[in-house]
């Protein structure tokens, strides 16, 4: 486990300036670096736009397509043919891509991405849930058609929890609740007729009030309900 932690907390760190350094550049540091043709706000929208209708369209598209081209490749790099019909279905599975731990990390990190993507800037973009839930909704078929007809059958495994990844989401949440903030204090146009001061006033106190909501929701909504008895992870 403690590999599988670390290895969560270097990809997440890479997979976080990957992909959204552009994104804090233009909605924080933009504007006073270069400045923006039209808007900087503007600007952010578009990007969001861009990202998630790629993920939605490039991203399920290559999830479909990456495991049949390693079937068809390994086959006929070993057989010289594509042709399937003399041969049984153990033979088949053995061309097929092996499902294991790193098919369920591939995925979980995906879906944090996407969690990051739909909230850190939720305020500039308000059609990212709507955008992820659509995702979502084609990601979940296609991954089943995947276990069941791209992939050689799994190994199930206890695990006792999602390992760091809930420390991660968690992280998630906190970003955001001071980038949304952020963004509509800083980069949008609401409160340019305020000054500076005032501005980092608004912010501290609003970034405060929201932590202590969810601090508050915490506490009173539990993490296991109480009809879900856990089983004991030998």
């Amino acid at each position: 486990m403690e590999y599988e932690n670390s290895l969560i907390i270097k990809t997440v760190i890479f997979q976080f300036v990957n992909n959204y350094e552009g994104l804090f550049y233009v909605a924080f540091l933009k504007e006073g670096c270069e400045g923006c043709d039209v808007s900087c706000m503007q600007e952010l929208v578009y990007m969001l736009a861009i990202v998630l209708c790629s993920r939605l369209f490039v991203g399920n598209i290559a999830e479909v397509a990456v495991p049949r081209l390693f079937v068809y490749f390994s086959r006929y790099q070993l057989l010289g043919h594509l042709n399937d019909y003399k041969q049984s279905n153990a033979v088949r599975e053995l061309f097929m891509a092996q499902y294991d731990w790193h098919g369920t990390f591939d995925d979980y990190t995906e879906m944090a991405l996407q969690f990051g993507f739909t909230t850190m800037f939720v305020v500039a973009f308000p059609f990212a849930p709507m955008l992820s839930y659509v995702n979502n909704y084609f990601d979940i078929r296609l991954d089943a058609c995947h276990l069941i007809f791209e992939s050689r059958r799994p190994h199930p495994c206890k695990v006792r929890s999602m390992g760091y990844l809930y420390q991660v989401l968690q992280a998630f949440e906190a970003i955001s609740v001071c980038t949304d903030d952020a963004v509509i204090i800083f980069t949008g146009d609401f409160f340019n007729h305020l000054e500076m001061p005032t501005r980092v006033w608004m912010f501290t106190i609003f970034i405060n009030g929201m932590f202590m909501f969810k601090y508050f929701l915490e506490i009173c909504i539990a993490n296991v309900p109480e009809d879900v008895t856990g089983q004991p992870v030998t």
